[in-house]
């Protein structure tokens, strides 16, 4: 939910115009954007994890937790 509204409040900033008010009136969907890519990117790791899960009972996690162990 976090990432479809991010997005959507990026857009409708790129829509309307939106300016930051202050010294530097920045357009506001510039930062916005950074952030709904980096929510995407984020749920796009989550969702790949959740399927990993899935299919093979364990997350990736695990796999760098023993490569860690194994080099100490």
């Amino acid at each position: 939910f976090l990432t479809y509204f991010t997005i959507d409040m990026a857009w409708e900033s790129f829509v309307y115009g939106d300016r930051a008010i202050g010294q530097l009136p920045i357009l506001m969907w510039i930062p916005q954007g950074g952030a709904a890519l980096g929510l995407l990117a984020l749920t796009i790791a989550f969702i790949d994890d959740f399927i990993a899960v899935l299919r093979y009972g364990k997350p990736s996690y695990r796999d760098a937790e023993m490569d860690l162990q194994s080099e100490g």
